[in-house]
Order: structure tokens, then sequence, then C-alpha cells
């Protein structure tokens, strides 16, 4: 809520899952659906590392899975992040509305079921991939793995969240994530404004700098013509 900050809330979520695993549950489900206006969602991969580290902290982990409900999860990289900081399955909800999404607009031919197993393979053989040059040969050996290394994150988020793990450049606090929550939730409930891309695929004026943006092109273009 909006009284409650996401440090905070991120530890509340840590003990209401070990009170679930005492109280005899082994499936603890971490979701991010159905966020309604006025609240914020806590991100996945801190949510799940947090629940990770104090499930181990307490002496519960191995009496329960984690099941992560999450829109966070859309390409190979980031089902390979909910995976080596502890979660046993994901459910990318998100990905599959889209997926539905675009077939109902005739944007994406074929039906929903075979463009959802389209999505899974293609994820399977990111994450296959993203294994092998770890000399990894199965999800269970590296889940939970950690073979990540933290940059732009203070201490204390990596300490709560991703406890082990490389952190040599400080960076955002919880605070900081909170503010970048606020002002996504901003653009997310306008109905003014379509939902902003970003720019982390391709160039967009003004978004997410690339090494290759225009003006570096037309630079090295300048160059290559003037000798």
């Amino acid at each position: 809520a909006e009284t409650e900050g996401l440090q905070a809330a991120i530890t509340r979520i840590c003990e209401e899952s070990a009170q679930a695993v005492r109280d005899g549950k082994t499936l603890i489900v971490l979701t991010d659906k159905n966020i309604r206006q006025g609240y914020l969602p806590a991100n996945a991969a801190l949510a799940t590392g947090a629940v990770h580290h104090h499930l181990i902290k307490t002496g519960l982990r191995t009496d329960a899975n984690i099941m992560v409900e999450t829109g966070f999860a859309r390409d190979p990289h980031q089902f390979a992040v909910l995976l080596g900081f502890g979660a046993t399955a994901i459910y990318p909800y998100l990905a599959y509305d889209v997926i539905n999404d675009l077939i109902a607009k005739g944007e994406l031919l074929g039906d929903p079921i075979h463009a959802q197993a389209n999505f899974r393979k293609g994820i399977e053989k990111g994450l296959l991939k993203v294994l092998s040059k770890m000399g990894i040969s199965t999800v269970a050996s590296y889940r939970g793995g950690q073979l990540f290394e933290a940059v732009g994150l203070s201490s204390e988020v990596v300490d709560q969240c991703f406890l082990g793990v490389p952190s040599r450049i400080q960076g955002a606090t919880f605070v900081d994530l909170e503010n970048d929550q606020k002002k996504l939730a901003v653009t997310a409930w306008s109905n003014r404004k379509p939902i902003d891309q970003g720019g982390l695929l391709k160039f967009v004026f003004g978004k997410e700098y690339h090494a290759f943006n225009p003006d570096v092109i037309n630079s090295l273009h300048k160059a290559v013509r003037s000798g």
C-alpha cells in the first residue's frame, strides 16, 4: 500500500512466507498480478531472492517451493534471473496475455495454445544457451546458483535480496527503486498516454541509451568520410 515502503513490504513477504511454511504449506506463490491503483508491486527478482534467502536462514527452504507469477519475466535473461535467485517455477502471465491479445487483433497468426508453446520453446532455448555458457546442463543445477554480479545496487538491497552476490559498485537503494516504481505507476494508470516502451530493444529519442545510438553512427560516418 502507499503507507508501506518497498523494504518493509519485502520484509513482510519474507515473514509471511516463512510462517506459511511453518504452518505446513509446501508451495509459496509470489504474484504481482491484479495490482490495484494506489498500490505498487515489489519487483519479482527482489521478492524472490529475499524470500529464498529468508527461508534458508530460517532452515525452511527445503520444505517448500517458490512459484513466481509475474509480468516481469518476458525474455530468457529475466527467467534466468528468477531461477538463479531461487524460483522453483515461473508463470509469465503478462507474456501469455500479450500473445493472446496479438492473436485476437490479428497481428499474430495461429491459435493461442500453439503460440504460447512456441514462446515457451523460445524461452527454453534461451535458458539452455545461458546455462551452457556457465557449464551447466540442467535447470536444477542453475536454480539458486546466483551466477550474477550486481551493478548499481546498494548494499542494503544486495544484503537482503541477493545475499552473496558480488557488488563492486554501489547504487540504488530501496527508496530509489520504490521511486522508480512510482514513476512507472503514474504512466501505467494514465488513460491519456499509450504505454511507453522505453527504448530497451531499439532506439527511442530521450529514452534508454544504446551503444550504437544514431549520433554515434553519424559520427562514425563523418569520421570515415573525412578520413
